[in-house]
């Protein structure tokens, strides 16, 4: 089977690489931008994720896996065309869907007939059949199958989620599309749940808004636990215990979710609300909730260290989760600026950031190692986990630093440093 794999980010790659791992596949990953383009066909991935500048590198050698930035030449050709576009996102969590149907809509000409198109992108329910009306409207004597499936990217163990899925949602057209879906998927998952396209599309919204509902849920809890002396992260033991909640469920306390997915299918569905003339008040409600727990660190920091000027802090992880060196929407990048706008020297270490982006390393330094960012500080922040962390140990605290001030606000290090009495470790959910 031939398919191409149209939009190169975070969620392409992924995509493209996982693919080509089955011998059957012949995979082109197709992207407008030649730089980009060109450093894949070389073997390197922009983007970090656990094994998959292994694969991308496999697939080129054994030419089941080519990247091109020319439609006509490869679009013809294809079976199926993956939409796979990362949608950008503003400050407000606000997605460009028209920027992400202009892409779609520039390969048209090339669609031949009876081919299949399956968009993954984040778009708000009802794009799939917009766009193929679109097609029809331009194109009336050919047939092609729109079909919509959520994507199921978990930075940092991207690969291995794509590979290995628990279940793969699919929204198509009656029984139009399912066959050769079946066999795109089967190599991963024979779990398949087929539905209608904007049932697959809502299905998506629903789920990152009940994670989103899940997260400030548990937030405000822990915000009533510190003043009444109750331990959040043992109140969350009690809900996940109970079989109507679950030991997986959103419900850890923690920091307020960042990196813009759950707040964009948030946005969304506010937006749908508001066209329907609905009151979804809960809906409104919950970035405001998350925007508000956002606060939480800062009012610690200003609680312990009264003025910032000249303190010295150390952010470990940049990225909002580990094992990825992707920043977008990174929560510890507005922290630092926080910081930095208040005259703190900020130091930042990150095991898969290597290099910051320009605007960012203005005001940020990176350090190679935990110590050398350690050395001289006055606090450590964690936001994201690391084996550097679990190695941690509380000598090691009193040596390099000037004063062992933790936080941690998801409870990352290990039980016998943040219970030593020669630091002050401060967490959220936990009374001061």
């Amino acid at each position: 089977m031939n398919i191409c794999v149209a939009g190169l980010g975070h969620l392409g790659c992924v995509t493209a690489s996982a693919l080509s791992s089955v011998a059957t596949f012949r995979v082109v990953g197709l992207d407008s931008d030649d730089a980009l383009v060109q450093k894949l066909q070389d073997g390197e991935p922009a983007i970090f994720e656990s094994g998959m500048q292994e694969l991308i590198q496999e697939g080129l050698r054994s030419g089941r896996l080519s990247f091109t930035s020319e439609a006509s030449r490869v679009l013809g050709g294809c079976d199926l065309v993956w939409v796979t576009f990362d949608t950008p996102i503003d400050a407000c969590a606000s997605g460009n869907v028209p920027w992400v149907m202009d892409q779609v809509v520039r390969m048209f000409p090339y669609l031949k007939n009876g081919i299949h198109v399956l968009i993954s992108s984040q778009v708000p329910v009802g794009t799939t059949s917009q766009i193929a009306s679109l097609f029809r409207e331009a194109f009336p004597h050919r047939q092609v199958t729109f079909c919509y499936s959520p994507e199921n990217l978990r930075v940092g163990d991207a690969i291995h989620s794509f590979t290995q899925p628990e279940r793969v949602v699919i929204g198509a057209p009656a029984e139009a599309g399912r066959e050769l879906l079946r066999s795109v998927f089967l190599p991963f998952s024979d779990r398949i749940i087929w539905m209608g396209v904007e049932s697959a599309e809502m299905t998506k919204h629903a789920l990152n808004t009940f994670l989103a509902v899940s997260v400030s849920f548990i937030n405000e809890i822990t915000a009533l636990c510190e003043p009444v002396g109750a331990d959040s992260a043992e109140v969350s033991q009690g809900l996940r215990s109970d079989s109507r909640v679950g030991p997986h469920a959103y419900v850890r306390p923690g920091d307020a979710f960042s990196g813009g997915t759950l707040a964009r299918d948030v946005v969304f569905l506010n937006r749908l609300a508001k066209q329907h003339g609905l009151d979804c008040r809960l809906l409104k409600k919950i970035l405001a909730s998350n925007e508000a727990h956002r606060r939480w660190l800062k009012n610690r920091f200003r609680h312990v260290f009264k003025v910032l000027s000249g303190k010295r802090i150390l952010l470990f992880g940049l990225a909002p989760k580990p094992g990825s060196n992707l920043l977008r929407q990174s929560g510890t990048l507005l922290m630092a600026e926080w910081l930095v706008a208040r005259k703190a020297e900020v130091r930042a270490y990150d095991p898969w950031v290597k290099v910051l982006p320009q605007e960012v390393a203005s005001i940020l330094k990176l350090v190679p190692s935990l110590e050398v960012g350690l050395k001289g500080a006055d606090a450590l922040a964690i936001f994201t986990d690391g084996e550097a962390l679990k190695a941690l140990t509380g000598d090691q605290l009193r040596a390099w630093m000037r004063s062992p001030v933790v936080f941690d606000p998801n409870r990352l290090v290990k039980s016998e440093l943040a219970s030593d009495e020669r630091i002050q470790y401060v967490t959220i959910g936990r009374p001061l």
